[in-house]
């Protein structure tokens, strides 16, 4: 199978490209660096990858991205398209953690909405012919961002977050043939939970979980994540 992962430099994304590896599937990873770290790189030896620069913030990236990978799984599989992406970029800047939305600074502000929300929407455009009919299109949002009751900590992060929950649901009313998911991947502070969370993310990825467009804000594991319904 072919599978796409976005913000695959370490944590949640270098699990996911490193275990779909090693179950033999092609796998065209993107990075924030145009000179990909050793870590990923390595993992070159271990089955079909292409590494390719993503800066969700850069357009010219992305289209070159995308084409690159139709091209990769088109060798490797004959195939031009891929069965699932994945896009875990995103930011949560220093000054955020200690600052309330009043005192915001502007300018990581402006940030912040760019690469996780905005950024979130780019990858769905410039990616879309990448995936297969019927395809996943997942989106990590690291945080449960329930829009009822988002925290007022970090506020720049956890709004672009809850943004970018409600930018699957659009887009599954907006295209018929690819399903749309955010998907909290539970917490990933250390090894252990980073792996699971994976694992059950794969599964949502290569089908081994069942999952519907209709239950479209899920958790690492499939399960529909609670949102009250005068939100949606």
């Amino acid at each position: 199978m072919n599978f796409i992962v976005i913000g695959a430099t370490s944590g949640l994304g270098y699990e996911l490209a490193r275990l779909l590896l090693e179950a033999r599937h092609n796998v065209a990873a993107g990075t924030l660096e145009v000179n990909p770290p050793k870590s990923l790189m390595d993992l070159k030896g271990g089955g079909n990858l292409h590494i390719f620069p993503a800066d969700v913030t850069k357009d010219a990236q992305l289209i070159s991205g995308a084409k690159s990978c139709q091209k990769f799984f088109k060798n490797t599989s004959g195939y031009s398209v891929a069965d699932a992406l994945c896009n875990v970029s995103g930011v949560l800047l220093a000054a955020d953690q200690t600052t309330l939305l009043h005192n915001c600074n502007p300018i990581e502000l402006r940030l912040t909405f760019e690469v996780n929300t905005i950024g979130a929407i780019l990858v769905a455009k410039y990616f879309l012919n990448t995936i297969k009919k019927n395809g996943k299109f997942l989106t990590s949002i690291e945080e449960k961002t329930e829009l009822e009751d988002c925290s007022p900590f970090c506020p720049c992060y956890n709004l672009s977050k809850a943004t970018t929950v409600k930018v699957s649901d659009m887009l599954n009313k907006s295209t018929d043939d690819i399903d749309f998911y955010s998907v909290y991947p539970g917490f990933t502070d250390t090894k252990t939970k980073t792996l699971k969370s994976a694992k059950g993310i794969i599964d949502i990825m290569t089908g081994v979980k069942n999952v519907s467009r209709n239950a479209w804000y899920i958790d690492y594991e499939g399960c529909k994540m609670p949102q009250k319904e005068e939100y949606l």
